[in-house]
């Protein structure tokens, strides 16, 4: 039995014909501007957040080449450089020469760090004892710091030391320490007689940079993640974050081995993102840029709902038109069938009122 399905009339079988052709050509024209709209906004999305991620490397880094710079021009200061006769006696040697100059050297430590207003504390350790022997912080003087990786360190190589952000127990905070040795005047500088250490206030100078989320948007944030996959500053989503948060996210994990790149995965809270990272060789961070998907793709969304009020719209169009020009060829037709029906019954009269000249028209 054949159920292939027939129309019943010619005016419904030209209105489904023309509907579809014409929705046709328009779905697909609609669904490649889509698809190409949607490459476009996602690879802007992209780049914007390479962007960020540079810029905020870039200005990482300036900060750390800025506290280089004021450990190194405290560090050679002729007043605490010229301490080195001083530190070679005891306290109860020191005459009014060697307290004066001490009282001196203090002062200069404080006058750099109302100068330099970034750190907690300027202080120098002495190279014999490893002990502070000059701070800002007078009641501070006297502590043993023989087991300070910031004291280790320059003491080893004679070079500049940068320790890693790490719980102050003299702040109850992270601090960063930036130290280097400092070469007594004499013996033509080469002794070795101490290091200078400087403690950065982070949450002064670099915690706000990196808080910084100009162009992030409203879920966006950038975050720093140290070599033992904690996160170092303060987060958009967890405030008391600075080496208590541990960051296992692939874009934060990749950075750390010493990956650039960006990816579409998972963050810390468990959120789809989109995430731009790199590798701060200089302190072996790595660093993230990242935005939720929901909001990085929030364009295309729009997009695709505009195309669909569009698609239905054209449909209601293209629907009412396909009617009228099915009427237009169907109406004749239908009336030349009325008319050859009253000829054959006998009818001979009967004629079709066709105007024009076209083809139906001839028929008349």
């Amino acid at each position: 039995m054949n159920t292939s399905f027939r129309f019943k009339s010619l005016r419904a079988r030209l209105v489904v014909w023309f509907l579809s052709v014409a929705m046709l050509c328009l779905i697909s024209v609609v669904t490649v501007l889509y698809f190409q709209r949607a490459a476009i906004i996602r690879g802007r999305e992209f780049e914007k957040l390479e962007i960020l991620r540079d810029m905020k490397v870039r200005e990482l880094n300036g900060w750390m080449e800025e506290r280089v710079g004021d450990v190194q021009v405290v560090a050679g200061d002729e007043h605490i450089r010229g301490l080195e006769q001083v530190w070679n006696k005891t306290t109860d040697e020191w005459a009014a020469a060697e307290l004066a100059a001490v009282s001196t050297a203090r002062a200069l430590l404080q006058r750099y760090l109302r100068l330099f207003p970034d750190y907690h504390e300027a202080f120098f350790i002495d190279a014999t004892s490893g002990r502070v022997a000059l701070s800002t912080d007078p009641t501070r003087e006297g502590l043993d710091r023989r087991e300070s990786p910031y004291f280790i360190e320059p003491m080893r190589t004679g070079e500049l030391f940068i320790q890693d952000i790490y719980d102050s127990d003299a702040e109850n905070k992270p601090t960063m320490a930036f130290s280097a040795p400092v070469f007594g005047l004499e013996n033509d500088g080469e002794q070795l007689i101490g290091v200078l250490v400087m403690r950065a206030d982070l949450e002064r100078n670099l915690y706000p940079l990196i808080q910084d989320r100009t162009g992030a948007g409203e879920t966006g944030e950038t975050l720093i993640v140290n070599k033992g996959g904690l996160a170092v500053n303060t987060l958009r989503w967890h405030e008391s974050a600075p080496l208590k948060l541990r960051i296992d996210a692939e874009p934060a994990m990749r950075a750390v081995d010493g990956e650039t790149g960006i990816a579409e995965t998972l963050d810390y809270r468990g959120e789809r993102v989109l995430a731009a990272f790199t590798y701060i060789p200089l302190m072996e961070w790595g660093f993230v840029a990242k935005r939720d998907l929901a909001e990085v793709y929030a364009p295309i969304r729009t997009m695709r709902r505009d195309m669909i009020v569009l698609v239905f719209a054209s449909l209601l169009v293209v629907l009412l038109v396909s009617i009228f020009l099915a009427g237009t060829i169907a109406g004749p037709i239908v009336g030349i069938g009325a008319i050859v029906r009253r000829f054959t019954e006998g009818d001979l009269e009967a004629r079709c009122p066709t105007g024009g000249a076209d083809e139906v028209a001839t028929l008349g």
